[in-house]
């Protein structure tokens, strides 16, 4: 299992279980779009062969710009996405993403990180290479 990789707005992993993880962490701060282009290039050095399923924690995250939104929303490094969310705040955020910006692979909002961990295994499909 290849080691964790920390940027300055995030740590991305590969789980056991084929699931790219993002923890994303943005105490009183914006991600920009180079941090977005740094957590992509992450994702992909985890997983060069392969689209995996991904967990995006935004538990932490209280704002992301439209530009930042657009650049993930038109990448297409995961099989599809789990948007984990605890507060009202959050969940009007990953509203946005999902409603606004039309991802281009599934994505889903998720308070439960045991149910989204189990929408995404549905997607970890070993054909996907």
């Amino acid at each position: 299992m290849p080691e964790p990789i920390t940027t300055r707005t995030a740590k991305i992993s590969l789980r056991d279980d084929g699931i790219i993880q993002t923890i994303i962490n943005l105490p009183n701060g914006r991600e920009t779009v180079a941090d977005a282009q740094t957590n992509i290039a992450a994702v992909i050095a985890l997983s060069p062969e392969k689209k995996r399923p991904m967990l995006v924690d935004m538990r932490a995250v209280d704002g992301i710009e439209r530009e930042v939104r657009a650049y993930y929303s038109s990448m297409e490094v995961s099989t599809a996405r789990a948007l984990l969310v605890e507060s009202l705040v959050g969940q009007v955020i990953a509203n946005f993403f999902i409603g606004l910006n039309k991802p281009k692979v599934p994505t889903r909002l998720f308070i439960s990180e045991a149910e989204a961990v189990a929408w995404l295994k549905s997607f970890d499909d070993e054909s996907n290479v």
